[in-house]
């Protein structure tokens, strides 16, 4: 009953909503017949325009809001005929949860679970259900567990929540897009943002206690149908999937996709880091983590709902079933390779050690690269080699390379220093596994790559290459006996002094790295190469930037496929354009916590014979390339050109 009170009160106050944007239409409506019959007398033209511009976003965000049907979900179908199994579980579990099943299935990539309606009429009119399980969960939950989690989702449909309930999380999508619609900097427009804003935070606080109200319930019918034990169970397991999954695509799949390249069997990584003795100790770590208070999240905390279930009684024909959820997969194989391709395509896969010595030679080479480019600008030596650059650094410029590595930016001399020996480890291992003595392979703890000498035994790079090799801190002598136990260590493993990587391009063009999430002044939104002759601007429709449903493997497929065409064929797309480097005069670089901000100065003599400067500002929005990783790819671009700050100023 309470939480049938609080669902009228949200869905008056959703009603009020709608008064007050009618209400400025309809002051609309009379300004204009004022200023129709009495023409410019009294301040009707300066009333009509103002209402005017309050009416047009109002009816905009109205107008969407109405018009508004979700689109169904995307993923993998799994039909009925050829996962018989699973689909008598969810229809089962429908049955106990006093509700219809839903019309479809389909697999995703996420590690979540979620039951969606097609619904219309302000979601008073029931349509189409569709039902998502993410792929990581079926790889982590037992049987029993999935039971929970799919009682959980139909729960939120069952008889138990009001009708009314649904319409909190309409009237959420209501207000947002009316104060998203009023952006004008207007006073007017302003002081009507503020109300709405006001209203919202009002309608969001009425709503949530609504929400979380129907997570408990939803609770409640996961303990009925599955026993105390795995409801608790599934919560946790859930939890830790969730964080462990993107971290694991960041890590270990988001570098290969970079360079078009693909893990084999990219579940069987999954599965195996979630394996590793340390990486469980950290995920059980996360579950003792206090729950964040967040006065808009719909769900109690982890801990207040593990406390709720164990004081549910227990249900009498709940029994446990430890089998893997993906036992009750007709061909758990072909399902797992049908993600696979829709992950990856067609790339051919290949195993995690393989994987591995591929990145770490691309990525040394890059680094690699990136030194002795600055080494060649600062000392006017090209081609710069290992054994040029250890001779420049004993001759003292070693402070001088390492500014030149930051860009001329304000880090701290600890950190430019940092920097440099980064990519002078870099440059050595670039060396040293084009001589053969170093293999990477795949880790699961620490660092992504572990490297091995010859004989098998894990070589630290950091040993090789110590932290007190600081050419700023080292007087002369020091620094020479440093230099020469370096170049001697590398004598020994057959390093070439000689040595430089090749450039990891592709179609004779150097890459720096692909940035996405990029949005130019006029609202464009873009992927972007980074290439030696400049930035090549890829455009792409607003629902790919700001879609963060399902935003990290779309975002990889986009990239990936970039990477696997070459760049003579992206420049003949409609509204794609390169930036030339050369045309770039200056560059700043403001970083956020995960945003960023870049203002380029151009030479517009060299892009269009006009003479003067021009600016370019480019936004990097969420979700977008991780600043410090903008920041690197767009450094080895721009050299000195570009300086960077921590706050936009």
């Amino acid at each position: 009953m309470k939480t049938t009170l609080r669902a009228m009160i949200a869905v008056t106050l959703l009603l009020g909503h709608h008064v007050i944007a009618l209400a400025v239409l309809a002051g609309t409506a009379l300004a204009v017949a004022l200023l129709i019959r009495y023409g410019g007398r009294d301040g009707t033209v300066p009333f009509t325009a103002v209402m005017v511009m309050l009416a047009v976003p109002v009816l905009t965000a109205l107008i969407k809001t109405v018009r508004y049907r979700p689109e169904p979900p995307g993923g993998l179908p799994l039909d009925r005929t050829a996962e018989p199994a699973l689909w008598a579980e969810i229809d089962a579990i429908a049955r106990r949860a006093g509700t219809r099943p839903p019309d479809d299935l389909r697999l995703t990539p996420e590690a979540n679970a979620a039951v969606a309606e097609q619904t219309r009429g302000l979601a008073l009119t029931a349509g189409r259900r569709h039902m998502t399980i993410g792929m990581p969960l079926l790889e982590t939950l037992t049987v029993a567990e999935l039971r929970a989690v799919l009682a959980h989702e139909l729960g939120h449909y069952s008889r138990r929540h009001t009708l009314l309930g649904h319409l909190t999380h309409r009237g959420a999508a209501a207000l947002r897009n009316t104060t998203a619609a009023l952006h004008s900097d207007d006073p007017w427009t302003t002081a009507l943002r503020k109300v709405f804003d006001g209203y919202t935070e009002v309608y969001l606080r009425v709503s949530r206690a609504v929400r979380r109200a129907q997570e408990t319930e939803a609770d409640r019918l996961m303990v009925e149908i599955s026993g105390r034990d795995a409801a608790a169970s599934a919560l946790r397991t859930v939890r830790t999937t969730a964080a462990a999954w993107p971290a694991f695509l960041d890590r270990h799949v988001g570098p290969a996709t970079r360079h078009g390249l693909a893990p084999a069997d990219v579940l069987g990584g999954f599965r195996a880091l979630l394996d590793e003795p340390s990486r469980r100790d950290e995920l059980a770590e996360i579950l003792t983590r206090p729950g964040r208070t967040d006065p808009h999240d719909s769900h109690p905390t982890l801990a207040d709902r593990l406390r709720a279930i164990a004081r549910c009684p227990e249900p009498a024909a709940a029994s446990p079933d430890a089998r893997p959820a993906t036992d009750l997969l007709t061909d758990a194989a072909a399902v797992r390779a049908r993600f696979h391709r829709a992950l990856f395509g067609d790339a051919a896969g290949l195993d995690w050690d393989e994987l591995a010595a591929r990145l770490a030679a691309l990525h040394t080479a890059e680094d690699g690269l990136r030194l002795l480019a600055a080494a060649e600008r600062v000392t006017g030596t090209a081609p710069a080699t290992l054994g040029t650059l250890l001779t420049d650094i004993e001759k003292g410029h070693g402070p001088a390379i390492a500014d030149e590595l930051s860009g001329g930016g304000t880090d701290p001399a600890d950190r430019r220093a940092e920097r440099m020996l980064d990519r002078l480890r870099a440059l050595t291992s670039s060396a040293l596994q084009d001589a053969g003595h170093l293999t990477a392979r795949s880790s699961w703890t620490g660092r992504p790559v572990r490297y091995h000498g010859p004989d098998g035994t894990e070589t630290d790079l950091d040993a090789l290459v110590p932290a007190t090799l600081d050419p700023a801190t080292l007087d002369p002598d020091r620094l020479t006996r440093q230099i020469t136990e370096l170049r001697n260590r590398l004598t020994a493993w057959g390093a070439d002094p000689d040595h430089r990587p090749a450039p990891p391009g592709r179609a004779g063009t150097a890459l720096y790295g692909v940035l996405h999430g990029l949005q130019d002044d006029e609202g464009g939104h873009y992927d972007a190469l980074v290439l030696e002759p400049g930035i090549l601007f890829v455009p792409i429709s607003e629902q790919e930037a700001t879609d963060e449903a399902i935003a990290e493997l779309p975002i990889r497929a986009r990239v990936q496929h970039l990477l696997n065409l070459p760049p003579a064929d992206l420049l003949h797309r409609h509204d794609t354009w390169l930036l030339e480097t050369g045309a770039v005069h200056k560059g700043t670089f403001w970083s956020g916590t995960n945003m960023w901000t870049l203002r380029l100065l151009l030479n517009r003599a060299a892009m269009d014979g006009t003479p003067g400067d021009g600016l370019l500002h480019i936004a990097g929005l969420p979700p977008c390339t991780r600043p410090h990783d903008a920041r690197e790819i767009l450094k080895a671009a721009l050299g000195p050109r570009l300086t960077t700050s921590d706050k936009q100023t």
